[in-house]
């Protein structure tokens, strides 16, 4: 069934009118000979007698065996957790106007992220501060650090630089 690629369960839900997951053994029959799927007499029997109760011959659980199927991780409930954190961190910034303590990861977040950048792209992020800084003291004013960080290209949004700055 793999190897030729063919998909079987449309061929019983085409039988089974009220999606209940069962056909009628003279179904289940047809359905293997329209698929050309060959079965021995004796072989169709085992799969009646593993997979047929009083309702009919279970398809879906003959299907899932048949062509077992990885199950997905879900991953929706993680996505909310960090969307919900992110929404919080947005609506603490927009509250105090600067960062608290209790987002104090998310520096690190950032600095990471020009870590990367200036690893990937080799920025010399000194050369942008230095022409800043006049007098050779190592100090630079707060306009003057988001001009720099402007020029070096990193793309960091308003919220990072201020979490730069805290």
């Amino acid at each position: 069934v793999s190897q030729r690629r063919i998909l079987v369960k449309p061929c019983f839900q085409d039988f089974d009118k009220h999606n209940m997951g069962y056909v009628t053994r003279s179904q289940f029959h047809q359905c293997l000979s329209y698929l050309e799927l060959p079965a021995s007499e004796e072989e169709m029997a085992i799969m009646q007698l593993r997979f047929s109760n009083n309702k009919g011959f279970n398809y879906l659980q003959f299907l899932s065996e048949l062509q077992p199927s990885i199950p997905l991780e879900n991953k929706y409930e993680q996505r909310l957790l960090t969307i919900s954190s992110d929404k919080k961190r947005a609506e603490l910034f927009e509250e105090c106007g600067h960062w608290s303590g209790h987002v104090e990861g998310f520096a690190d977040q950032v600095m990471n992220k020009i870590k990367t950048k200036v690893s990937k792209e080799r920025v010399r992020v000194l050369e942008f501060m230095k022409d800043y800084d006049k007098l050779r003291s190592g100090r630079i004013p707060v306009t003057s650090f988001r001009r720099a960080l402007d020029l070096c290209g990193f793309g960091l949004s308003k919220m990072e630089v201020n979490a730069l700055e805290e």
